[in-house]
C-alpha cells in the first residue's frame, strides 16, 4: 500500500518494481471535472493504492499481472509523477 501523493502512474511503478509485476491498470477513478490525466499523474496526499483481495470499501482499479512497469487498458504509462524540489 502507498499513498499516491506523487501521482498514481509513479506510485504504481513503485509498487511494480518492488514486486516484480506489472501493474496493468484498466479505470482511473477521478472527481467530478477532473481528466484521467489528473488521475494518473496529479498528486493527492488521501488517496491510498494497495495490492491485495477484495475487500469492502475498496475500488479495483487494475490487476497485478506477470510482467514490468504500469499499463492502462494494455498501453504502457511514463512514469512521471510529481517532481520533489531538490
Amino acid at each position: 500500500m502507498i499513498d499516491v501523493s506523487d501521482g498514481l502512474a509513479a506510485d504504481c511503478t513503485h509498487i511494480a518494481e518492488a514486486s516484480g509485476l506489472q501493474i496493468a491498470l484498466e479505470t482511473i477513478p477521478v472527481a467530478e471535472g477532473a481528466t484521467e490525466a489528473d488521475g494518473l499523474f496529479g498528486g493527492d496526499d488521501y488517496v491510498l493504492v494497495a495490492c491485495g483481495g477484495r475487500g469492502d470499501g475498496w475500488t479495483r482499479i487494475g490487476w497485478c499481472v506477470e510482467g514490468e512497469g504500469v499499463t492502462l487498458r494494455g498501453e504502457r504509462l511514463d512514469p512521471k509523477g510529481w517532481e520533489h524540489a531538490l
